[in-house]
Formats: C-alpha cells, sequence, structure tokens
C-alpha cells in the first residue's frame, strides 16, 4: 500500500475582522502504479456577513466626500419639438370655457344606445369613445396651459434671480482680499469704476469731427449732382425709340456721306478699315497728346476743343 502523503496549507487571515480562515489538510491518493501525486483540495468556510479574499471588496478603500456620478441610461430616439400651442395672436384662449365649449360640442341628436336595439353595441361604442375623446382634449389642453404657466413663472424667476445677482456682482466694491493681495499701485493711477481716462481736448475734437463729416457730405452732394448732370447731357444721344435707331443704322451703314474722304474721316464701318487691337490702343496711351495726332493741325483743334469744352462747363456749372 503506498504512503500518504499530508500537505499543509499556508493560513490566511481576514483583513476586517482578523480571524484565520479554516483551510482543510488534503491528502494525496496513491496512483495506480504505485506512483505518489499530489493533488491539493483547500476548503474556505466563509461565516455569514464575511467578505471572502477574491471579492474586490475584501481590503476596504475609503471613499471621498464627494459622491460618485449617477449613470443615467442611454435612451435612444429624438423626442420632437414641441408645438406653441398657445400663441399671443390667437383670438380666443384654448384653456377658456367658451373654446373649451367650441371645440368640443356635445352632440345635438342622441342615438339609440340601447344594446338590445340593431346596432346597439356598436352605438354605445361609439358614443363612449366621442364622449372619451371630448374628455382627453378638454383635460389636456387645461393640462397644458397649467403647464406653461408654471414653465413661464419659473423662468420669469429665475431669469429675476440672475439679473439681481449680475447687477450685485457688478456694483459690488472691491473686496478686501483682492486689496490687499493686489501690486502696490498709487490710488490715484488706479481707473475709477464706470469712468474713462481724462481726455480734456474732447470738445474742440469732436468738433473738428462734425467740419469734416459735413465736408465730406458736401463733396458727395456735389460728385452727385455733377453726375446727374452730365446724365441728363449725355441724354441726348440716347436711343430711345425705334426711330433713332433706323436712323442711326442708316447713318452708319447705308449714308455714302459718312464714307471717308479727303475732308472727312467718315463714319460708316466699312470703310474704316479693322478696328485697332488692344496693343496699338496701349502703345497710344503712353504717348503724348501730340504724337498721337499725325498733323499738327489737328492737334491744336483737339487742344482747342478740349479747353474750350473746360471753360463752357466752369461757366455753366456743368458737364458740355
Amino acid at each position: 500500500m503506498p504512503p500518504r502523503i499530508n500537505v499543509l496549507l499556508p493560513s490566511y487571515t481576514c483583513a476586517r475582522t482578523q480571524r484565520p480562515l479554516s483551510t482543510a489538510s488534503s491528502r494525496l491518493a496513491p496512483t495506480r502504479n504505485a506512483i505518489p501525486h499530489a493533488s491539493t483540495t483547500t476548503t474556505i468556510t466563509t461565516p455569514k456577513g464575511q467578505i471572502p479574499p477574491e471579492s474586490p471588496r475584501f481590503v476596504e478603500v475609503p471613499k471621498g466626500l464627494q459622491p460618485q456620478s449617477i449613470h443615467r441610461p442611454w435612451v435612444k430616439g429624438i423626442l420632437p419639438v414641441p408645438r406653441k400651442i398657445f400663441r399671443a395672436s390667437d383670438r380666443k384662449h384654448k384653456a377658456s370655457e367658451e373654446y373649451l365649449s367650441a371645440v368640443t360640442p356635445e352632440p345635438k341628436i342622441r342615438r339609440a344606445e340601447s344594446p338590445n336595439s340593431v346596432g346597439g353595441d356598436k352605438a354605445v361604442w361609439k358614443s363612449e369613445q366621442s364622449a372619451l375623446r371630448r374628455r382627453n382634449l378638454r383635460e389636456g389642453l387645461i393640462e397644458l396651459h397649467e403647464r406653461k404657466q408654471m414653465v413661464d413663472h419659473s423662468k420669469t424667476r429665475s431669469r429675476a434671480r440672475k439679473q439681481a445677482e449680475s447687477l450685485r456682482l457688478a456694483t459690488a466694491p472691491q473686496r478686501e482680499d483682492e486689496r490687499l493681495t493686489n501690486p502696490t499701485v498709487h490710488t490715484a493711477l488706479l481707473p475709477s469704476r464706470g469712468k474713462g481716462l481724462p481726455d480734456p481736448n474732447r470738445e474742440s475734437r469732436l468738433e473738428q469731427m462734425r467740419i469734416n463729416v459735413d465736408s465730406m457730405q458736401k463733396k458727395k452732394s456735389e460728385q452727385r449732382r455733377q453726375m446727374l448732370h452730365t446724365l441728363y447731357m449725355n441724354a441726348r444721344d440716347f436711343i430711345v425709340r425705334p426711330a433713332q435707331l433706323d436712323a442711326a443704322i442708316d447713318r452708319i451703314f447705308d449714308n455714302p456721306d459718312a464714307f471717308m474722304t479727303d475732308r472727312m474721316r467718315g463714319e460708316n464701318v466699312w470703310h474704316l478699315g479693322a478696328p485697332e487691337t488692344m496693343e496699338e490702343l496701349l502703345h497710344q496711351s503712353g504717348l503724348a497728346p501730340r504724337a498721337r495726332s499725325p498733323n499738327l493741325a489737328d492737334y491744336r483743334k483737339e487742344l482747342m476743343e478740349e479747353r474750350l469744352n473746360k471753360i463752357g462747363e466752369e461757366l455753366t456749372g456743368g458737364k458740355l
């Protein structure tokens, strides 16, 4: 018979009660070939009300004074935005008796509600459903109006409380601890509450600003007047009627007097040649006025016309 082997397990002590935990010694049973095999068994007997070592609460951890956050389960879905049932523009108040009697009128004709009559059960059921709908609508409107009044009063009180608190904090004097902990600054250098920096030249500066604004307004008004007069003077050449359009087309395309001759250049587009390119226009814009005109007489004529136009504009006060 193979020998028995006794294994002694270490003893454990409870951290809360400081009592030893009971452990049972196990014996090793022999194997088939008489080879000793070690098999251990541990039995822990926990009295009622005690916490076992494998529990996370076995070691006490002190909790802070701040309470733990409450986990609220996530609610799926989106609630619809409630409609504004009670509006200030409504002619009749929806919680008044007049409105309720108008939207939930009683039936004028009572049907036969006897269960013994033909279709009596259905008539009774319909009458009950109608009465239930009228009652639900009345009670719903009344309760919604009460809830709205309660919410409005709560918002008004909260708004008044916040405004009073803001006003108190805005007008409160400086605290003593702030005054003592602030850097040392002379009292005369500290800005006064509710007042800006001194500005001795404020009146003269504002007067100069008014003068500048008035001058700018006068300049803008003069520019608008000049633009309106220019538009009026140039309106003589505007084409506003079909007859004027036909005459302009005949003069430009079909009038033989508009052809280029020795005495005049002409206005007919078929004899003016190809239009000037952008390169030629840019080249001419960079030249002097005298270099633009190949003939000296033409240059003097153009110069005299420009001077006469300027003199006429100064005398008449408008564009010519």
